[in-house]
């Protein structure tokens, strides 16, 4: 090869590569798709992918089970004046108030950050899918002015249409969403839409958030499974560092990059939830474990556990996985202060 074909190589070779660099614009050229693009959507890759589920099975048995509801414990939920009353009195520092399932009320250098938000009464359309076993921490209705919602999949119970189309001030909130979900929030007339795939960055009111890959899957109905993408989301301020992951199945992989991209975090909102179901195939969710292992292997000081004591979504009893958690939080000695079980409703300071 003369040196003149050499160099019409090279420049072909940058050109190429310049071409499938990843950016905010999705190139749909088959060899420049991230591997976990498909023709159709997204695929958990190079993580596992979930197990082929028993769906008819699973229904089934959840309708003529003769299973009851767990009675709620007393201490679980804080009435609801109690804990507005606690949010105003911090007002001026960080929190997170947990409201339920992994909706959670997060202030971070004066901006209100709602994850996830579920607050209807049912997970799913209408009068369809499980209904709810514990009201919000704090009603829709009495939640501060919200700056930024960030979502981690589109399932009814981290994406709550009624609520989305309800809030005021559409024009003026910032959405932080993975991609194909941007879409839903255009549908109702918001603006301020951040919309990224894996390893992407987007800083908003002086926040950065980065979306990392997890193992789940998303869908709203029976036909569009897995065409928009699922995500955690690493926040970092200033002076703090958060890394909220809505729901997915472990991966030492996925969690250990992140631990290992970040350098660690001071906090962390964990799914310990909704693992019951695995012998139906349902290998999407983390158990108290697994989720505890997850937080050791992003390096954060403080776990929070999400994702639990909200709905009853799996055959696990619906109060159980806290308990899991301590245990295996004690037996690994870790330190009990650094392990955040919050009662619903409630708030405390991100220090």
């Amino acid at each position: 090869m003369n040196l003149f074909t050499r160099k019409i190589c090279i420049i072909l070779f940058v050109f190429f590569l310049i071409g499938c660099s990843s950016s905010s614009d999705y190139d749909l050229r088959a060899e420049c798709k991230p591997k976990h693009h498909t023709e159709n959507g997204f695929r958990n890759y190079p993580l596992i992918e979930p197990a082929d589920t028993k769906g008819f099975k699973f229904i089934w048995n959840r309708i003529f089970s003769s299973s009851k509801l767990d009675e709620i414990p007393a201490d679980h939920l804080i009435d609801e004046k109690r804990a507005i009353d606690r949010y105003k009195k911090l007002v001026n520092e960080d929190t997170i108030t947990w409201i339920g399932q992994s909706t959670a009320l997060l202030k971070i250098n004066g901006k209100v950050i709602l994850t996830d938000p579920f607050f209807s009464k049912r997970a799913g359309p209408g009068i369809l899918g499980p209904s709810r076993s514990v009201p919000p921490g704090i009603s829709a209705k009495y939640l501060p002015a919200v700056d930024i919602i960030v979502i981690s999949h589109n399932h009814y119970d981290h994406l709550d249409a009624d609520f989305v189309d309800s809030l005021p001030n559409k024009k003026g909130i910032e959405v932080v969403v993975p991609l194909g979900i941007g879409k839903f929030f255009r549908g109702k007339d918001y603006i301020r839409i951040h919309e990224l795939d894996w390893h992407q960055t987007a800083t908003v009111d002086g926040l950065k958030f980065t979306s990392h890959p997890m193992v789940h899957y998303s869908s709203r109905g029976l036909f569009d499974k897995n065409e928009t993408l699922w995500c955690s989301w690493s926040i970092l301020s200033s002076k703090k560092k958060l890394f909220f992951v809505g729901d997915t199945a472990y991966s030492p992989i996925a969690f250990q990059e992140i631990g290992a991209e970040i350098g660690g975090f001071d906090y962390a909102l964990l799914p310990i939830g909704t693992s019951g179901n695995r012998k139906y195939g349902f290998h999407n969710h983390m158990n108290p474990m697994e989720s505890f292992q997850a937080g050791l292997d992003i390096k954060t000081q403080t776990m929070i556990a999400i994702h639990w004591g909200t709905i009853d979504l799996s055959e696990e009893p619906l109060f159980e996985p806290a308990e899991l958690f301590k245990k295996v939080a004690l037996k690994k000695e870790f330190d009990p202060k650094r392990l955040w079980i919050l009662k619903i409703g409630e708030t405390r300071v991100l220090e």
